[in-house]
């Protein structure tokens, strides 16, 4: 499957378009499926986001979202799959979605993008499914000891509280996190990068 998607415009929320690579119909029981997203932009390939929404025999939907820098690949057991692709960039790109029997050990990413509203004023970070870690960055590693980040396990009890500075690699784990908040100063901007075990 092709998708040919627009830039990314400033101000404006891009169009996801969406993709049926595989459908019931078309491919019978559920097995282990490798799904290939790739932009084949030339002459530069370009990111772009890409939400996935697969079923197996029982007909329970699973949903996961992921950041594609350039490509990647997904391994999931379905029996259909849905993908939906939207730009990341800010010029025209083109997303192809091939997808194959087999299983492999895969892992990805998802980024949220915050700007930072000051002393005291958390933003609340949603967290994808399959999120495994999480690592926050800004465009000087000297500012991180000024970005604050707070993991929140299932009964509100606060169970990290550390500077960006203070991150492990390959971030923070994730565990059993309810909320995670980041705390940054007015105006920076900060990624929050998720690692997906998917």
């Amino acid at each position: 499957m092709r998708a040919a998607l627009p830039p990314l415009l400033p101000g404006l929320d891009p169009a996801w378009v969406r993709l049926t690579p595989l459908d019931r119909a078309r491919c019978g029981a559920a097995r282990w499926r490798i799904l290939e997203l790739s932009s084949v932009q030339t002459p530069v390939n370009r990111p772009f986001r890409a939400r996935l929404c697969w079923s197996t025999d029982s007909d329970s939907d699973l949903k996961a979202r992921v950041l594609v820098p350039r490509g990647t690949r997904i391994c999931v057991y379905a029996a259909s799959i849905v993908v939906e692709v939207q730009n990341a960039s800010n010029a025209e790109n083109t997303a192809i979605c091939t997808i194959a029997d087999g299983y492999a050990v895969t892992a990805n990413q998802w980024e949220e993008l915050g700007i930072g509203a000051g002393e005291g004023a958390a933003q609340s970070m949603e967290i994808p499914p399959f999120a495994q870690y999480l690592r926050v960055d800004c465009d000087s590693a000297t500012k991180l000891q000024d970005v604050e980040i707070r993991i929140l396990d299932g009964e509100n009890r606060l169970r990290v509280h550390l500077t960006g500075a203070q991150q492990p690699s390959p971030g923070v784990p994730i565990g059993e996190a309810n909320a995670i908040t980041v705390t940054a100063p007015a105006g920076m901007v900060f990624r929050a990068t998720f690692l997906l075990a998917l």
